[in-house]
């Protein structure tokens, strides 16, 4: 009787460490100011969403909306806003499910759900032409607009973006997950179980660190401060319940659409600049050159000693590469 009784005392005491190690609760917008600033606006859309951005920048300039991506937030545009600020009109917003923008009443976040709100967010604001950029997931999102909307995109910037297979064989989802897709008609496409919801608070800045060290080519940018700015907003209100319902949704779509959007690739008209970050692990150098050999009017630029988010990386150098693109060869 005494063993079991220590047994449960030890493994009580392993739990409660491995809870206090690992386990973080959600955080309110009230604690979360650190992401807020003179510029930060909230929106209120018909679909219910109440989305956080930012409206930088000269208003006599070019408009620049950047699509920061999943994960992230529009605090991954901060380099280039100090940068740009005198080049152009620069709006970042936060996606549904992240940043302060958070989780939203219908619980879909596929692109297009994204596209739709950040389109409706431009009309709001009364912006009919603009230039578009996007990172990773939001790239695609950008795709998605050029697209659908060729009329307002005037240029288009991918920074290692997603939107075609990422191997000769079709997407290789394989470093997310390896759960079966779930079909839109599932319960499963847009709630989480408790199991998920649980295991969803266990994200320490040790497993976001982790993360980082794969996207980042220079770990040592990847300081304790930097690792938890990046952190603390994925923990407001439901983010994290909302990314699970992301890769989710990505992964049923990926799987009813193997070839994604290349197939339509040559119907974008916009002048399109496709930067890659040289020692990116995430998205290939390839897929960045099928993007420039399959979109006409494009140019690749390929940055050197930089990973997944050369924007964050490499600020200066993926910056100019947007003026030059634009200014000297796009007026």
């Amino acid at each position: 009787m005494k063993i079991f009784i220590w047994t449960v005392a030890i493994v009580s005491v392993l739990l409660t460490a491995v809870c206090g190690l690992f386990y973080r609760d959600d955080l309110p917008k009230e604690d979360l100011h650190r992401y807020l600033n003179e510029h930060s606006q909230f929106m209120s859309l018909s679909s219910g969403a109440k989305v956080h951005y930012r409206d930088e920048g000269s208003r006599q300039k070019p408009t620049l909306v950047m699509i920061h991506g999943g994960l992230g937030s529009l605090q991954n545009w901060d380099e280039w806003v100090e940068l740009l600020k005198d080049d152009y009109r620069l709006i970042s917003i936060d996606l549904l499910g992240h940043g302060l923008t958070g989780r939203y009443p219908a619980d879909i976040y596929t692109r297009d759900a994204q596209r739709d709100m950040v389109v409706a967010l431009l009309n709001e604001l009364n912006i009919n032409r603009f230039i578009i950029a996007g990172n990773s997931f939001g790239g695609g999102i950008a795709l998605e607009i050029a697209l659908a909307h060729a009329e307002m995109v005037s240029g288009l910037v991918l920074i290692a973006s997603e939107g075609i297979p990422n191997s000769p064989d079709g997407y290789d989802a394989s470093m997310f997950t390896d759960a079966e897709p779930v079909s839109p008609s599932d319960i499963a496409y847009t709630q989480i179980s408790t199991i998920e919801k649980i295991s969803s608070k266990f994200l320490s800045n040790f497993a976001v660190k982790a993360v980082l060290e794969e996207l980042f080519y220079d770990d040592t940018l990847l300081t304790d401060d930097y690792v938890d700015y990046f952190a603390r907003i994925l923990r407001h209100t439901g983010n994290r319940q909302a990314q699970l319902l992301m890769f989710k949704q990505g992964l049923s779509y990926v799987a009813q659409h193997p070839e994604d959007l290349k197939p339509h690739l040559k119907d974008i008209v916009a002048p399109t600049l496709v930067i890659a970050g040289a020692e990116d692990g995430l998205v290939p150098l390839s897929v960045n050159e099928s993007f420039h050999r399959l979109i006409d009017d494009s140019e690749l630029v390929v940055i050197e000693n930089a990973g997944h988010m050369p924007m964050i990386e490499k600020p200066q150098t993926s910056a100019n590469a947007v003026i030059h693109f634009f200014k000297e060869n796009h007026q």
